[in-house]
């Protein structure tokens, strides 16, 4: 939309630069500016093309970022899910040569949560002893002292996405709609990470289990 008040603006002084540069063919450029809107539509069509760009180039940017910046967070090599998996699955992938250890989370998925009229896309269910293990992610306080504490009830650590999103704060209750009833977490934190797009929560894995 400035554009044409942008050209109108600068022209006048183009047109007397030139006028130093005899026979200058930039001189005829700038006079043909002059209420010519032909030519200062072409002149807007270009500038929304390299926004166009631009934008484009700063969105792929920010999502290189993003996804490098959750994967710093992992400390294994391979992840992988597959549907219905059990112990048993588990303890044959450890025989995997090449393989030194494994860790399978228990998560449920679009768990919908009272409070906030909205589901959580993924609650996992985590090991306070190993999760740290193999996610290192930025918590609101010491990661093992949060850890420990969602085994001493039925307590649940935040996304800060979801904390911002919902303005939850410590000590809040939330309650949680499972096939067989509801149950209520107590929050008693917050995590950095952009996995699962911020969605997430996590509870103890014996609290997701019962």
């Amino acid at each position: 939309l400035l554009v044409p008040f942008v050209i109108q603006l600068l022209s006048p002084m183009f047109n007397r630069l030139f006028t130093f540069f005899p026979n200058n063919i930039g001189l005829i450029a700038v006079q043909n500016l002059k209420g010519n809107k032909s030519i200062q539509h072409n002149i807007v069509l270009l500038v929304i093309g390299l926004s166009c760009l631009f934008l484009i180039m700063n969105l792929a940017s920010s999502v290189q970022t993003n996804l490098s910046s959750m994967y710093k967070d992992a400390r294994f090599d391979i992840w992988m899910w597959i549907g219905h998996a059990d112990r048993i699955l588990e303890s044959r992938l450890r025989t995997i040569p090449g393989v030194t250890d494994t860790y399978g989370v228990l998560r449920a998925r679009d768990v919908h949560v009272t409070e906030f009229g909205k589901d959580i896309t993924v609650l996992l269910g985590v090991n306070k002893t190993k999760y740290p293990d193999y996610w290192k992610f930025s918590y609101s306080d010491d990661p093992h002292i949060l850890l420990e504490n969602l085994d001493k009830g039925r307590h649940i650590i935040l996304n800060y996405t979801l904390k911002r999103r919902f303005d939850v704060t410590l000590g809040d209750i939330l309650t949680f709609e499972f096939q067989k009833g509801k149950k209520t977490f107590k929050v008693i934190g917050f995590y950095h990470s952009i996995l699962y797009m911020g969605n997430s929560a996590l509870v103890s894995e014996r609290n997701l289990k019962l």
